[in-house]
């Protein structure tokens, strides 16, 4: 039971880790902004507050040294203040003052991928194929993003094709991609 009640905390933090990151690279597709920005603020925060806090992370770390603590807080924050700026500045977006942009498509390509298959207890293999059709997007600024896009709209558009897609200001300044 004392085991139960160490591991438990862990996994939970773990998962909610994981689940932010996913957050964050999912938004990030929708999010005008370098990536090295957002990440490389929570990366300083997270060494400037490792300094000081590297006591918080004993309990993780199972460890009194403050090496592995440092570097366990330093993940962790880093991941957590990069999740809470990309869903931040998505979800708090002024949609009401949302405004459209012409953009160019540079490229069109389509990539397999499969599903997983469960072949027997804790055993996956690669199951059936699936296409997945992405478009490359070049904006008036040259900034260039690559978007996934549903298989209808991805036979409408063409390459050198110009499509209007709705953007918003977001909370945090980073522009957002709301519809295309």
């Amino acid at each position: 039971m004392a085991k139960f009640k160490k591991i438990a905390p862990i996994a939970i933090i773990i998962i909610v880790c994981v689940i932010m990151a996913t957050a964050a690279w999912s938004l990030h597709e929708r999010t005008l902004i370098n990536p090295l920005l957002p990440a490389g603020c929570g990366l300083a925060l997270g060494l400037a507050t490792g300094l000081w806090l590297w006591k918080w992370s004993r309990y993780i770390t199972d460890c009194n040294k403050m090496l592995p603590n440092m570097v366990c807080h330093t993940i962790l924050t880093t991941i957590l203040l990069t999740s809470l700026f990309y869903i931040i500045n998505y979800t708090c977006a002024d949609r009401s003052s949302s405004y459209t942009e012409t953009v160019t498509i540079t490229s069109k390509h389509t990539s397999v991928h499969y599903h997983s298959r469960r072949v027997g207890r804790n055993r996956y293999t690669k199951g059936e194929p699936y296409n997945v059709y992405d478009i490359d997007i070049r904006f008036n600024d040259s900034t260039e993003r690559s978007l996934r896009v549903p298989f209808s709209k991805y036979n409408k558009y063409r390459n050198g094709a110009e499509i209007r897609i709705t953007m918003a200001k977001g909370l945090l300044g980073a522009p957002v991609i709301l519809d295309f």
